[in-house]
Parts: C-alpha cells; structure tokens; sequence
C-alpha cells in the first residue's frame, strides 16, 4: 500500500509504500494499523511489473 505516482508499460511506480508480507499476521489487523495510524511506509520508491497489477484502488476516502 502507497501513493500512485505513476503507471506505464515498465508497471506501476507507487512512493512511500508498507508492505505486507506473507505470514507476517493477520492481513486485516495491519490494514487497520495503516488505516488508523497511517501508512507505516518502509520502500521509499516500489515498482511492480504490469502482469503483477490486478487492481488499483483509494484505500481511504480523500
């Protein structure tokens, strides 16, 4: 989870991006956390190939 800066055909460029690995907890525990305290950001700039895209959506309302 981050802030879109950018998608083209190199993938999708997000900044300030927490990631959530697998095994790492419950998934809807930590999304919380980030919802409640705010992205705990640990990739400054984190770029995912196109075929690894399957959605982009606002995590929060603006």
């Amino acid at each position: 989870m981050g802030r879109f800066h950018e998608q083209n055909d190199r993938g999708l460029l997000m900044r300030d991006v927490a990631v959530h690995e697998v095994g790492a907890g419950d998934l809807e525990i930590w999304l919380e956390k980030q919802r409640k305290f705010g992205v705990a950001a640990t990739h400054r700039t984190f770029r995912l190939a196109s075929e690894e895209v399957v959605e982009i959506r606002r995590f929060s309302p603006p």
